[in-house]
């Protein structure tokens, strides 16, 4: 998902590619999830990245500008843009 240009409005990597934004999460569950998981919720993506050791740097939920299209990062120590060798340390918890 990350690297389909279609999608980069939604979601893309930081200039660092240690972390990942999704840019707007509400338009993001609606066309981006169904093609790929079970669901059009954002929360139960969210809650599966959690299962997986993704933690959240940005916490909308506690900043004044809070809105549902607020972007959202996430991030994961074995998640980079540039080390796909990295991933199969990536488990649930």
């Amino acid at each position: 998902i990350l690297s389909d240009p279609i999608f980069g409005d939604m979601i893309s990597w930081e200039e660092s590619g240690s972390r990942f934004v999704i840019s707007n999460p509400k338009e993001f569950a609606s066309q981006v999830l169904p093609k790929y998981y079970e669901t059009s919720k954002f929360a139960s993506f969210s809650r599966q990245l959690n299962i997986y050791n993704f933690y959240r740097i940005s916490d909308r939920r506690r900043t004044k500008q809070y809105s549902e299209n607020s972007s959202i990062v996430y991030s994961h120590p074995h998640f980079q843009r540039a080390k796909p060798e990295l991933l199969h340390h990536i488990h649930r918890k």
